[in-house]
């Protein structure tokens, strides 16, 4: 199951939708606020492919390059003996958006797509509501 978690932040996401399908991760376009400018990411999409040895955990980055453009970056992890996901990129990074993990042979599914609001916003009942797969 993938868990939906909501941030209050003054750097804030709009427009930026995640779809969990068929062993899929789609994520559309959308704009990045921070510090009073709109910046757009290009959406992406990446299959979730399981491991006959290891479980596997995908983490989807978003990052600042040296542009000052955001984007997303992923990396993929298979957890063998001491492995640790984590961020090994050259660019500054912003959020850990979505993470998931698989199981051996795809045996279960669980993780969290991690969406910052506006702290102006007022967000009721968002926090920790599962998305279906």
């Amino acid at each position: 199951m993938i868990k939906n978690k909501i941030v209050k932040n003054k750097n804030y996401m709009v427009g930026i939708d995640v779809d969990t399908t068929n062993n899929e991760v789609a994520v559309s376009d959308g704009y990045i606020y921070k510090g009073g400018e709109k910046h757009f990411i290009e959406g992406i999409y990446f299959n979730l492919d399981t491991d006959k040895q290891f479980e596997v955990v995908y983490d989807l980055y978003i990052t600042i390059n040296s542009n000052n453009d955001f984007i997303y970056e992923l990396e993929k992890t298979y957890l063998d003996e001491g492995a640790m996901p984590c961020y090994t990129g050259d660019n500054k990074l912003f959020l850990t958006f979505v993470s998931v993990k698989l199981g051996i042979d795809g045996s279960f599914f669980e993780g969290h797509v991690t969406k910052i609001v506006d702290s102006e916003e007022m967000v009721e009942n968002q926090e920790d509501k599962p998305e279906t797969r």
